[in-house]
């Protein structure tokens, strides 16, 4: 997870539970709610605000998300981008004429 909030921290985070619009996770440190944050895992890509932190007895912090946009589907984009990359034509080859004055 990576704070958006100018400072690009970057956190490990657990997700405990997923809902349409939510998200909750176990991360090591408090986050202040209003502090928008990415989320990106082996296929999508989540932007959401906090709402909530609460503290675990475990040195651990519970905070919950408002997830505001996703981009799901990256696996497959990736390898379509692959497949339209090597399909490519390359570009020609640029000759430069040799021109002489009199």
């Amino acid at each position: 997870m990576t704070l958006l909030d100018g400072s690009g921290a970057r956190l490990d985070a657990v997700a405990v539970e997923l809902s349409g619009r939510g998200m909750r996770l176990a991360v090591d440190l408090p986050i202040a709610p209003g502090t928008p944050v990415r989320i990106e895992t082996s296929d999508a890509l989540y932007l959401a605000e906090v709402c909530y932190a609460t503290h675990l007895d475990n040195l651990m912090w519970q905070i919950g998300l408002k997830v505001d946009q996703v981009l799901s589907g990256l696996s497959d984009l990736s390898r379509l981008r692959h497949i339209l990359d090597s399909e490519a034509p390359t570009a020609p080859e640029r000759r430069v004429a040799s021109v002489t004055h009199r």
